[in-house]
This record gives structure tokens, C-alpha cells and sequence, in this order.
């Protein structure tokens, strides 16, 4: 079975602004429309994002992304999935200005940058440590899974 996530890949202003590379990989995401269920922005995003179709997902955790300045929340999900989920090439919209490239990462590499603390998404960090400690086994050797 494979041990990978999907990630995508875009410039983002913040790095950029502080004077490091701006070329993030992160887990997908986007905003939740108004009346929107979380679980279904989530599906609709990681399809545009992406191009898998996912069918469960797993709530992590709703935090607050800087709650000394901001009412905003994060709305965290892992979702498994396997290569038939692949059902489109993903990127982002053209009418939303998203220009994302996709990829695959070895849950091996991720839990590795989790570790040395060079995974600069707070919210891609959040959940491979979450998967880390929920699903120890994706990250043992042998066995395995589908990817997540």
C-alpha cells in the first residue's frame, strides 16, 4: 500500500514579505462559503485542489488560526484515499487566480520535516503530527495503507 499525502504547491506573499521563499507546499484548503458545511467545503476544495474525490472525512480540530488578532478558525480534516480517487488533474481554479501544482509526499518525508521543524504550514504541521500520533502505524515499517 502507499504511505502519501497530497499536497499542493503555490507562492505565498507571507514567506515572501519576510524575506524567505515564498514556495510552499501545503495541505489543500480554502474558505467555507456562507450556509456551507465545513465537510462539504472541504470535499469541494480538495477536488478542485487537487482532483480526488473523497468520500470520508475525519475531523481533526477547529482552532483558531491567530487568536490574538483574529476571529478566524481553521476547520481541520484528514480523509483517506486511494489511486482510482484521482479523478481529475486538480490545480485550483483559473477564475480564482489559483495556479497550484500537485504532489505526493512520503508520510516518511513528512513526519521527518514535522520533526526538524521545517514544515512551514502551521495547519499541514498540525496534521501530520495529528496523523502521527492517530495513526502510528502509517509510519512504522512494512504494512501500510492507502494514502491519506
Amino acid at each position: 500500500m502507499r504511505r502519501v499525502a497530497t499536497l499542493v504547491r503555490q507562492m505565498r506573499v507571507g514567506p515572501v514579505l519576510a524575506g524567505e521563499d515564498g514556495d510552499l507546499a501545503e495541505a489543500p484548503a480554502g474558505s467555507i462559503e456562507d450556509g456551507e458545511d465545513p465537510a462539504a467545503a472541504a470535499l469541494r476544495e480538495v477536488m478542485e485542489e487537487t482532483g480526488l474525490r473523497l468520500t470520508r472525512l475525519e475531523p481533526v480540530a477547529r482552532p483558531y488560526a491567530m487568536p490574538s488578532v483574529s476571529t478566524e478558525r481553521l476547520v481541520l480534516f484528514l480523509g483517506e484515499y486511494a489511486v482510482a480517487d484521482r479523478v481529475a488533474t486538480g490545480g485550483g481554479l483559473a477564475d480564482e487566480g489559483e495556479q497550484l501544482v500537485v504532489e505526493e509526499v512520503a508520510l516518511a518525508d513528512l513526519a521527518a520535516q514535522a520533526e526538524a521543524g521545517t514544515l512551514r504550514d502551521m495547519k499541514t504541521l498540525v496534521l501530520v503530527l495529528f496523523l502521527m500520533l492517530r495513526r502510528p502505524e502509517l509510519f512504522a515499517s512494512g504494512g501500510g495503507a492507502d494514502a491519506v
